[in-house]
């Protein structure tokens, strides 16, 4: 570890000085430039023609130290930008490097023979990696890429030094070694807002995030530790305001939830001050990324990812660290929060995509307060009836296609629940919890189904309209499945023979598909037509393949007697249409 950051800090300083050494010639050149050109403006035609010349060879010498990214004004790769570098002056820095080669083990053998203490090694190491700071802001306007380069390694540098010193010498305290660090990252956070540098607010974010672990200390301290956590977060927050870096959020609300982890309810932060952290962590980066949002007038990616992983993080801080009794009211509490924010935020010319982010947000709170409540049968109807409700509010009251399309998805969670009560449902009265399960959850699908339908021309967008048609009718037909998965269960409860149930059944679909399908016929409705065909043909392979196995004598008579007529008379309706339409 010591070898490589020697290495590595003396490799820095020299690059640091070939490079200073490079620029300052530089910059000599173009002062030369811009004085001939000054005094170009005064002289006469003959001479400005010769200053002309002069210039085109100066600038022409010039161009060639000039990384290409300068010239074409255009913001290069760090790729292609180290490519440039190396190709210029490729001798000398070959030979530099040689030099750094030999500094190297002669710092190893200092070392390793004892030349350099220990005091001594930390030393060279906060001063190389100063200086290579200092070098780094002295470049940063004219050439941002190394400036920031240059920057990002000296403060690795000293995080390592105060790394090194505090946990193998020993030679810090952590208050001492905690201040060198965030002294660091502040200086680092304060040079990229000015230079507008987002590499360089990256390096002081996870600088800020790793300094505690850097320090190692051995008291528990956590109630200080949440404070730096607050702390940080808010000047993280501090530099979206000034910069619109809202890409940083993800990655400090992940550190702080890491850490909250191993914090909350630990060593000296009691189980009040794991809530006040909880609700401060929380209202910080909900509110603080809504207030992006309202500023920016639109929602970027950095905010989705934010907002999805409060209401994650959210739902976990609240299911670990509050008491059962009090879970679906502080989750009811977040509920509100959304509400009244989504709400100021119209007031004051908030964007309308801000109530699909805090929409979203409420509807998985809401869900999972109800999940922290109920259980079982209660928990499906109750997430029947909920999604249900929320598609309404969403396509009366706020008229939002997308959204309504959108929420039903919402549905899927009560559907999945509902699966077992298919198989469940044997040996039990009528009136059971199956029962009102398969009910409630298939008139959900139906309700939804209906106003899904009812959006049909209000959409301008052609897509939009095929996605209405499509989508009412899969709801639609979830529901069909629902009622005839009701119609099967209820009949095996009430009547004692299964085979009579399931010929009843099979009798009963019959009827309905007949229905369906000679009303689409007239109508001309494929989506009725469809289905009815659907049924029908349901029932024939349910006949031959199944029950003409399984039933009883007497039950498959009747029941092949019963669909046979009813098939049979369809040639009568059949004609009786043909004779109407002509």
């Amino acid at each position: 570890m010591e070898e490589i950051f020697l290495i590595m800090a003396v490799i820095g300083v020299v690059l640091f000085v070939v490079l200073f050494t490079k620029i300052s010639g530089l910059k000599k050149e173009i002062m030369e430039i811009r004085e001939l050109m000054s005094h170009g403006k005064k002289s006469h035609v003959i001479e400005d023609e010769i200053k002309s010349s002069q210039i085109i060879q100066k600038t022409s010498r010039v161009s060639k130290d000039i990384p290409h990214y300068e010239i074409e004004n255009r913001e290069p790769s760090y790729l292609s930008d180290f490519i440039d570098w190396l190709k210029t002056d490729w001798l000398m820095k070959l030979g530099a490097l040689f030099v750094l080669l030999a500094i190297a083990w002669f710092v190893r053998y200092a070392i390793v023979n004892n030349w350099i203490g220990e005091m001594g090694r930390v030393a060279l190491g906060l001063i190389v990696s100063a200086g290579i700071l200092v070098g780094g802001f002295s470049q940063i306007k004219k050439r941002p890429i190394p400036g920031q380069v240059l920057m990002a390694i000296g403060t690795l540098g000293i995080l390592i030094t105060v790394y090194i010193a505090r946990n193998y010498y020993d030679i810090f305290t952590p208050m001492t070694a905690m201040g060198i660090t965030i002294f660091t990252v502040v200086m680092i956070s304060i040079i990229a807002v000015v230079n507008e540098s987002l590499s360089l607010a990256v390096t002081a974010l996870l600088g800020g995030i790793a300094s505690p672990l850097l320090i190692n200390s051995h008291e528990e301290n956590y109630l200080f530790l949440n404070l730096y956590l607050l702390i940080l977060n808010c000047g993280v927050f501090a530099m979206v305001a000034l910069r619109g870096w809202r890409i940083l959020l993800p990655f400090a609300l992940i550190a702080t939830f890491i850490y909250s982890i191993e914090t909350f309810n630990h060593g000296n932060l009691t189980e009040t001050g794991t809530w006040v952290f909880m609700t401060l962590y929380y209202l910080l980066f909900f509110l603080g990324t809504n207030a992006s949002v309202i500023y920016k007038k639109k929602i970027s990616m950095g905010d989705m990812i934010t907002t999805v992983l409060i209401v994650l993080i959210g739902i976990y801080w609240v299911s670990e660290f509050v008491p059962d009794e009090w879970q679906s009211m502080v989750l009811a509490g977040t509920v509100i929060v959304s509400a009244l924010t989504t709400s100021i935020a119209f007031k004051i010319g908030g964007p309308k995509s801000i109530a699909y982010l805090n929409g979203a947000s409420a509807i998985a709170l809401l869900g999972t307060a109800t999940a922290f409540e109920l259980d079982g049968a209660n928990l499906t109807i109750a997430l029947s009836l909920e999604a249900a409700t929320v598609i309404a509010i969403i396509r009366y009251v706020i008229f939002d296609v997308k959204a309504t399309l959108a929420a039903s998805i919402l549905l899927l969670v009560p559907i999945f629940l509902s699966l077992e009560s298919f198989s469940q449902w044997r040996d039990q009265d009528l009136l059971n919890k199956n029962f009102f399960i398969l009910l409630i959850v298939g008139f959900a699908l139906y309700f939804v189904g209906v106003i899904t339908k009812s959006l049909i021309g209000h959409s301008e967008a052609k897509e939009e309209e095929s996605s209405i048609k499509i989508i009412s009718k899969i709801e639609q037909y979830a529901a069909g499945i629902f009622s005839i998965a009701l119609i099967w269960r209820a009949l095996e409860v009430v009547m004692e023979s299964e085979s009579a149930a399931h010929g009843t059944a099979l009798v009963i679909y019959t009827i309905i598909a007949l229905i369906f399908f000679f009303i689409g016929l007239k109508e001309e409705l494929k989506s009725m037509k469809i289905p009815g065909l659907v049924l029908l043909a349901a029932v024939i392979l349910r006949l031959v393949i199944v029950e003409v196995w399984q039933m009883s004598l007497t039950a498959r008579t009747i029941t092949f007697v019963v669909i046979g007529v009813l098939l049979i008379a369809t040639a009568f309706f059949q004609k009786k249409q043909n004779i109407i339409n002509k």
